[in-house]
């Protein structure tokens, strides 16, 4: 029996390698490599990224150098994107389908300029550059963005249900015109009741309309019931990060409870450096919102409260009923004497 429970996992194991292939890469490192060559204009030289001080019309020329670890020549496509918040408090430089935030005036994406791949020979260097050109105004605070290098993939060698590792960079670039401080100011631009991961949450969408990045941020929120004083979900996290000018969604898990329609109150903080922001505001959980987002949710508590009410209804019930059955059988026994 064990020999023959051998040979089927052994076939399924054939099966699945031959149906999923995997793009397996060399485990001493990646095919290529990016480093930033930092020019005159770079503020802090200690920094792995670019951190430049330019001018209003200004046009400069950054390059970064790439080095190809393989023998085959390598194709590696080039973006770029305005930095983003993620809901984890993390910065992003790479290109997402996150709207851009309203309070975003320059975006790194439309003041700079360079191809959109190019081909590094095998075992070599080469230096690629990137045009940045600074609009007509000037402006306080900093603007950050970020380049994405990733290697192309080669379509004659994938098909459809291949799964394949694909190697990819970024580089911060960082960009101010003088040393004024601009403090931040975040607002607490909507509350939406939603899924994340399949779960439902509350999420707190935060905003930062300046200029200027946020460290340490610390955040915590409780949502109650209207005329309740005990909160039923509570989320706090500290150590958070926000780019400048954008919006970074913060969740409140519901605990894998149901979702119940009524009124609520969301009740946050915020806090970062020596600013603190607190904001109050009612929100309300539709009844056909709730029933849709807990008919997809997943590991969703069962709610068992009118079970156990209609249990002690009968419960209560037979209790009567065997209380009048032994009072009237102990009636008719005093009624035979």
């Amino acid at each position: 029996m064990r020999k023959l429970m051998i040979k089927i996992v052994l076939v399924i194991m054939g099966i699945a390698s031959i149906t999923v292939p995997l793009k397996v890469e060399a485990s001493n490192g990646t095919s290529f490599s990016v480093h930033p060559v930092l020019p005159d204009n770079q503020i802090d030289k200690s920094k792995a990224y670019f951190d430049l001080s330019m001018e209003a019309k200004q046009k400069q020329i950054i390059e970064i150098e790439f080095k190809n670890n393989v023998d085959e020549d390598q194709i590696v496509t080039i973006s770029s994107s305005a930095a983003t918040s993620n809901q984890n408090g993390v910065i992003e430089y790479t290109p997402n389908k996150k709207e851009k935030d309203s309070s975003l005036i320059i975006n790194f994406e439309d003041i700079s300029d360079f191809q959109s791949e190019v081909t590094i020979p095998g075992n070599s260097s080469i230096r690629f550059p990137v045009e940045i050109n600074m609009p007509d105004k000037t402006f306080d605070g900093v603007i950050l963005g970020g380049l994405t290098f990733q290697e192309k993939e080669d379509s004659s060698k994938t098909n459809d249900n291949q799964i394949t590792n694909k190697f990819a960079y970024s580089i911060a670039v960082m960009i101010s015109q003088n040393d004024t401080v601009v403090p931040p100011e975040l607002n607490l631009q909507s509350i939406d009741v939603t899924q994340s991961n399949l779960r439902n949450v509350i999420k707190a969408t935060i905003q930062n309309e300046k200029a200027t990045v946020l460290n340490h941020l610390e955040l915590e929120a409780s949502i109650y019931q209207e005329k309740q004083k005990t909160p039923i979900y509570h989320n706090q996290v500290t150590d958070y990060r926000m780019a400048p000018n954008s919006t970074l969604p913060f969740i409140i898990s519901t605990n894998d409870k149901p979702l119940k329609a009524g009124k609520y109150i969301l009740k946050m903080t915020a806090r970062s450096e020596d600013k603190t922001w607190i904001w109050e505001e009612n929100f309300e959980i539709e009844s056909d919102v709730a029933k849709k987002l807990n008919s997809t949710a997943v590991s969703l508590e069962t709610d068992n409260t009118m079970l156990i009410i209609l249990l002690g209804i009968v419960l209560i019930l037979i209790i009567l009923i065997l209380i009048i059955i032994l009072i009237r059988t102990k009636k008719r026994k005093t009624t035979n004497k």
